[in-house]
């Protein structure tokens, strides 16, 4: 059966528009809901272009150029210029932008995908520098400035030859590019996934890290009221259990070398040392009294900077804080800060957080805590 043309669209079911709009060279076209038809396009050649034969244009060696004017015009469902769209009927964007594909959104608007060129050059018959290219009209034939093309596809040599719409308005366009984040000098296809305002969305964020798997414990039992706790005898539990350090194995010294905090050698004993802002240790504490009691929180310690300090938590509650005065050096005299907190009775997990200071901020000795 020969087809048959819907008489009811232009004249006997033909719309010829020649002329129309300085003639351009419509490319691609877009049916809506409401029975429009969208065409976009850009004008023909000069005809001083094209050479004595059918389809061939002049030689290289010829020379002239012609810059693109893309165009966009909308007819409606009986064929006739719909002159609500752009300026009746059409919309002169005034980019330099080939269309090669159009898909319509739910709201109405219209996205071209395509390639941007400075111009046509008659000499080798090629577009100048062709980029990657996607614009979005408003209803009414307007750019929609709210829409920018992420600047990793955005200027990248090539084109994008085609465009789709997710059911969740995100947008995929396809096409290729030899410049750039996604390419190599030989020219890659390029498949990418859309923010409706134009920018790539980004990756999912990494999955969190899985819960610590270690059961937190003294080193060796919990340390009372006056005991001198060591800074390198913290919990048995491991990284995120019983301590925090930011770098991996113990980078100063061979005291338990198979953990990550710094524990380096001094002479007559051993110190925490290379200790970074956000770090922490814990121990397990008793105290002796039957009700809740102050105690003088006490840290041994030597530092050159100005502006650190330490925060002590009570089962993971904030109880106090010291900032400690510079001792002039690493290797200076040790010094004592105190400060008043208050310990429940019955055994805790104290918590000797480096809060602020920076990077490598002081060695420290030990700790103590001392009934008022």
């Amino acid at each position: 059966m020969a087809p048959v043309m819907g008489s009811s669209f232009g004249t006997v079911g033909v719309g010829l528009f020649s002329g129309l709009f300085s003639a351009p060279s419509w490319q691609t076209c877009l049916l809506g809901a409401g029975g429009w038809v969208l065409a976009a396009g850009r004008p023909p050649l000069p005809p001083s272009w094209w050479g004595t034969g059918a389809g061939s244009v002049k030689p290289p060696g010829s020379t002239g150029t012609s810059t693109l004017d893309f165009r966009v015009a909308r007819f409606t469902g009986r064929g006739s210029v719909d002159t609500i769209f752009g300026t009746n009927g059409i919309m002169d964007t005034g980019l330099n932008m080939v269309p090669f594909d159009v898909e319509n959104q739910p709201d109405g608007k219209v996205v071209f995908s395509g390639f941007k060129s400075g111009a046509f050059q008659s000499a080798n018959s090629s577009w100048q520098n062709p980029t990657f290219a996607l614009t979005r009209l408003n209803t009414n034939g307007s750019i929609d400035s709210s829409f920018q093309l992420d600047p990793r596809l955005n200027s990248q040599s090539g084109g994008a030859f085609g465009v789709a719409l997710q059911s969740d308005n995100k947008l995929i366009p396809v096409g290729s590019t030899q410049l750039g984040e996604f390419a190599n000098p030989d020219g890659t296809a390029v498949v990418a996934r859309l923010l409706n305002d134009g920018t790539i969305q980004p990756p999912p964020p990494p999955p969190p890290p899985p819960p610590p798997t270690g059961t937190q414990k003294p080193l060796r039992w919990p340390f009372g009221e006056r005991e001198i706790i060591q800074a390198e005898d913290y919990d048995l539990g491991g990284e995120a259990v019983a301590y925090h350090d930011d770098t991996p194995g113990n980078q100063s010294g061979t005291y338990r070398a198979n953990e990550g905090v710094d524990v380096g050698d001094i002479t007559g004993g051993r110190v925490v040392g290379r200790a970074n802002q956000g770090e922490w240790l814990e121990y397990t504490i008793r105290s002796p009294f039957t009700t809740t009691r102050n105690f003088s929180m006490q840290a041994r310690y030597v530092t050159p900077k100005t502006g650190v300090t330490l925060n002590y938590l009570i089962d993971g509650v904030k109880v106090g804080a010291v900032t400690l005065a510079p001792t002039g050096s690493y290797g200076g005299t040790y010094q004592t800060a105190s400060t008043t907190i208050a310990i429940p009775a019955g055994t805790h997990v104290l918590r000797v957080q480096f809060a602020s200071g920076g990077n490598d901020i002081g060695n420290f000795d030990w700790f103590r805590f001392v009934a008022i």
